[in-house]
């Protein structure tokens, strides 16, 4: 289970593992840009090549690629249940029973172009984070910070490494506490939300608290 968490590495020898971090973390930011300009249909054409890109080329598993689908699915189910509860407010309230009750169910235009650019940006996410280890990303920081200031130091690079790196460790402790409830019997309802929610915080505040205090003593 460990090893489909989300956005984590994985350990491999692929071409685009071999790649210099400072250049995978320059291409991914400005793909992850231009990802929110491509029209919709060259985006979803994109988005399917790299999940086939991510399956044959660099042998994720399936549970890892649909690992990383999750926020994008979330807030699919999200954005169209807004806009399914907009769209019935808007029939029965404007009186337009004469319109067939399919369009209903007919998904915002503006909403399935978000959600598409939000999908090729988190797929291209997804390979730069799964082929690409801290100090790897580290070291990459600190090249670009080092060529950008011109000085031998790259303190920003160890807040930028912790940073980034903590939203998979959010998804690893949620994870395993969610699945200490299930084994206990717990129940997908508002009281897991209420219970896990704050555990959450408190372990994610104390892991937060020991990198700093790790990268203070290295330091």
């Amino acid at each position: 289970m460990e090893k489909s968490l989300f956005f984590r590495y994985k350990t491999q020898t692929t071409i685009l593992h071999k790649v210099p971090a400072s250049i995978k973390l320059v291409a991914m930011l400005a793909l992850a840009i231009i990802a929110f300009y491509t029209p919709i249909m060259h985006g979803v054409c994109i988005w399917l090549a790299l999940l086939a890109f991510s399956k044959i080329v660099l042998k994720f598993s399936f549970a890892e690629i649909i690992s990383d689908l999750k926020p994008t699915l979330s807030y699919t189910v999200l954005l169209y249940s807004a806009t399914l509860i907009m769209n019935i407010l808007d029939y029965f309230s404007k009186n337009v029973q004469s319109t067939s009750i399919i369009t209903i169910f007919k998904p915002n235009a503006a909403y399935t172009l978000l959600l598409v650019h939000l999908a090729l940006s988190m797929e291209i996410s997804s390979l730069f984070f799964r082929t690409t280890s801290i100090t790897e990303f580290k070291n990459g920081i600190a090249k670009i910070e080092r060529l950008i200031t011109k000085k031998e130091k790259a303190p920003l690079s160890e807040t930028i490494t912790l940073t980034f790196f903590f939203i998979p460790r959010i998804t690893s402790f949620y994870t395993r506490i969610s699945n200490a409830w299930k084994a206990r019997d717990g129940k997908d309802s508002i009281r897991k939300i209420l219970v896990l929610i704050p555990l959450l915080l408190k372990l994610s505040m104390q892991d937060g608290y020991e990198k700093s205090l790790a990268i203070m003593n290295r330091n």
